[in-house]
């Protein structure tokens, strides 16, 4: 195939490519074989065998622009070319590859990332979403019944006093409060407040704090 041809071909692979969830390496293969036509193509336009002339990406970056591969991940592009120079290296360690692991193995990122690594690609399920201090908060606080039934609803006389109590201290951390709230309370306040057959088996009432 000409070189016109195979910048046609990678041009149309890499339409096909962003136009579908599904990418395969055939197309990947086309996409970096393109790639590698344009960069010789640029070279010889800018006179130099270095890819580090501003001559080389200047033309570079129009051809890319030109055949529709300016929007591709410059890591992904890399890739893409590293995957097409050894095409055959890539195609044998595909083919050694169980079913499973082939199907994930079409990406040059994917490719290149588990090739240098000796390792073989697997499904990728979502990322577990990480925990703010508020999920901790909510999950590892008691269930519901963990220390047994719930209080009744308090009187409102017994939300005053202990409201009362708070607002004198003149505290503002939440839990220098909720210290001042329990201390508030009397024991006739806690058996008061326990659902109507715990109060039954509950033991006799002691002396009462303040």
């Amino acid at each position: 195939m000409s070189e016109a041809g195979i910048i046609s071909a990678g041009r149309e692979a890499w339409v096909r490519i962003r136009d579908r969830t599904k990418r395969q390496a055939d197309d990947w293969y086309l996409v970096g074989d393109a790639l590698v036509a344009g960069r010789s193509t640029c070279l010889k336009l800018a006179g130099s065998n270095s890819l580090q002339t501003p001559a080389y990406r200047a033309h570079w970056r129009r051809w890319l622009d030109a055949n529709c591969f300016g929007d591709m991940d410059t890591h992904e592009r890399l890739n893409a070319i590293w995957v097409a120079e050894h095409k055959a290296e890539v195609m044998r360690w595909r083919d050694g590859l169980d079913e499973a692991a082939r199907r994930h193995a079409n990406h040059p990122n994917v490719i290149v990332a588990h090739m240098k690594s000796g390792t073989e690609p697997a499904a990728r399920g979502p990322k577990p979403k990480q925990r703010t201090a508020a999920d901790r908060v909510r999950s590892d606080a008691p269930r519901a019944g963990f220390y047994g039934p719930r209080p009744v609803k308090p009187e409102q006389d017994l939300i005053r006093r202990v409201a009362q109590a708070m607002r004198s201290s003149g505290k503002n951390d939440w839990l220098q409060l909720a210290t001042i709230a329990i201390e508030a309370l009397t024991v006739a306040d806690l058996y008061a407040l326990l659902p109507a057959k715990a109060a039954r088996t509950a033991p006799a009432a002691v002396g009462l704090h303040a």
